[in-house]
């Protein structure tokens, strides 16, 4: 759902249609809403396991979120690719997104062997507020 918008938002706005095409700025608060969704499903999840063992279907929950992470990752990586080559980006602000999708890397590991602490929910919270660091960085950059 959300990856589709994104990549379909990230090729009109690579190849510059859609009336001008669509800025890195609308698909960073698109991708932070994505973050926002996997924050709250690792609130609940850890609110549904109360310490108890992962079931079967929690399991299989945290196996989609780490999907869906590293998804999210990708279109990051994708934004920063694009945004050297067209110039959106300067070093700094692609070293903060740099250290974004290694957040997003270590968090789809977490998903993925079932180690989800409230550490993993802090890290969800950062990544977030990381993202919304670099859109404030994007805005006063006028990209």
């Amino acid at each position: 759902r959300l990856l589709s918008l994104l990549l379909d938002q990230f090729l009109i706005y690579r190849s510059g249609g859609g009336g001008g095409g669509l800025s890195m700025l609308h698909m960073m608060q698109q991708l932070q809403q994505g973050q926002q969704q996997m924050g709250d499903q690792i609130q609940q999840m850890l609110n549904d396991m109360a310490g108890q063992r992962l079931s079967g279907d929690q399991r299989e929950r945290l196996e989609q979120m780490a999907r869906q992470q590293q998804q999210h990752r990708d279109q990051l990586q994708q934004l920063m690719e694009q945004g050297m080559e067209d110039g959106t980006l300067d070093a700094q602000l692609q070293s903060q997104l740099q250290r974004i999708a290694e957040q997003m890397e270590e968090a789809a590991r977490e998903l993925q062997s079932g180690r989800v602490t409230r550490r993993t929910e802090q890290r969800q919270q950062q990544i977030l507020e990381r993202l919304l660091q670099a859109e404030e960085s994007i805005n006063l950059r006028g990209k």
